[in-house]
């Protein structure tokens, strides 16, 4: 609001303002000058105009303490009955064993205390650990399916974070041309006959034909060569990586 100020009101503002915070300032106004059409903001803005201010900050000033410098939170009278007492558990605590779902994936509770990466594990890695051991630090376990709630060993397969990157973006497009990855740097380990065919270099289709027709160990694989030309969905590629496998393995067929 522009009006202008009688100098009366400039002398009343000049001597009552200072020391006083805005809003018990502006009250003592109203009592004095009931009549006169002025808000608080009005009020402040006037006496920015003329240099007229209260001196008060709100900041610390040197020296000068907290009122509740030493206290350890704010505690009222009779709030103790609900604090935690030490070695309390929640609750709402869930034992060992409970799950939750959390981004789609499956969490189990596999520890009681410690930070919570700790305590809850992904399902699907734990599943996979306990036929194949601590999962590499440089790997993941994923679904070869793409359905985050089938936990069948048959369908879990540990590769490269890379790698990994690489299949998320290549699903959008087109899932039958994702090569599932084992790492052909590393030096050659022996293999367990009966490991799952998940740990071969295969195409997802090579790999969904070869289980329909029940094959699902290298074992089976093995005892399988007359078969596989016969099975529809392998293909060439498929084949060529089977091979591939055999050679790097210095695996071979077993006659039937």
């Amino acid at each position: 609001m522009s009006k202008k100020l009688s100098p009366k009101i400039i002398n009343w503002l000049e001597i009552n303002v200072p020391g006083k915070h805005w809003v018990e300032a502006f009250e003592l106004f109203k009592q004095e000058f009931p009549d006169f059409p002025w808000t608080l903001d009005n009020m402040k803005q006037a006496c920015y105009r003329r240099n007229i201010h209260n001196g008060i900050s709100g900041k610390f000033k040197k020296g000068q303490k907290p009122w509740n410098k030493g206290m350890k939170g704010l505690r009222f009278p009779g709030s103790e009955k609900g604090w935690f007492k030490k070695g309390q558990k929640s609750p709402t605590e869930k034992p060992l064993g409970s799950e939750y779902t959390s981004d789609e994936y499956v969490m189990v509770k596999v520890k009681m205390d410690g930070p919570r990466d700790k305590r809850w594990k992904l399902k699907h890695v734990l599943i996979w650990e306990k036929y194949n051991g601590p999962v590499p630090k440089d790997s993941v376990v994923t679904f070869l399916d793409g359905n985050k709630r089938n936990f069948d060993i048959n369908n879990l397969a540990c590769v490269r974070k890379g790698v990994n990157s690489v299949l998320d973006k290549k699903t959008k497009f087109n899932p039958q041309t994702i090569l599932l990855s084992v790492s052909w740097r590393d030096e050659p380990k022996k293999i367990n006959l009966d490991e799952s065919i998940a740990i071969m270099d295969l195409p997802v289709r090579t790999y969904q034909s070869l289980q329909k027709n029940g094959i699902k160990t290298i074992k089976d694989l093995l005892k399988s060569k007359n078969r596989l030309k016969n099975i529809s969905g392998i293909g060439e590629l498929g084949i060529n990586r089977i091979e591939l496998f055999l050679k790097r393995y210095k695996l071979n067929w077993i006659e039937q």
